[in-house]
């Protein structure tokens, strides 16, 4: 029996800025979908913190979990509704709990004492269990220039009225939104 996969592989420096940069503040929060791929980031200067975006529906249980992967990695999570200014819930490594409240959240991750560099990759993976049994999707695309049909890479596709989120296509002219909650509206 034959067996083919399909795979990606991305490759960065941990001596430099993660791919998800920059995000260091609520303006520049990216998307972290709920039961998505884990994102690995690190703290790459002495100012670097990640802030994210995710959703959640008041039925549900929420996990945040971080892994180090570097010896220096100690991220500290904070999360907040409505871009308050004090946390909803914090803590080192893990943050579980009901929200209570439909809605985007904002999360905040820092490193615990300070250091940066290449020893400070973590992983950060969301984990939402809910009990209406709606399992969050996938929206992807192409973007074509409408002149010629060739495709557009390093576009910025956003979703209105869902929060500001937004992405780049890669080479290929492909976006992808991961793990977005049922009714999400389109690209």
């Amino acid at each position: 029996n034959d067996f083919t996969a399909a795979y990606s592989l991305s490759v960065w420096r941990t001596d430099g800025p993660d791919p998800y940069e920059p995000d260091n503040s609520p303006q520049q929060a990216g998307w972290l979908g709920n039961s998505g791929p884990a994102q690995v980031r690190n703290f790459a200067t002495a100012d670097d913190e990640d802030w994210l975006l995710f959703y959640v529906e008041g039925d549900t249980g929420v996990t945040i979990e971080t892994t180090p992967l570097g010896l220096d990695a100690n991220p500290f999570i904070q999360v907040f509704r409505d871009g308050g200014s004090t946390p909803a819930q914090e803590g080192v490594g893990a943050v579980t709990w009901s929200p209570g409240a439909t809605g985007i959240y904002l999360m905040r991750i820092t490193n615990q004492g300070g250091l940066f560099g290449p020893g400070t990759v973590y992983l950060v993976d969301l984990g939402v269990s809910t009990t209406s049994g709606i399992i969050p999707g996938t929206l992807f695309g192409v973007v074509r220039n409408a002149d010629n049909d060739e495709v557009v890479p390093d576009a910025l596709v956003e979703l209105t009225n869902f929060g500001g989120l937004d992405t780049r296509t890669n080479a290929s002219g492909v976006y992808t939104f991961d793990a977005l909650p049922q009714g999400a509206p389109a690209a």
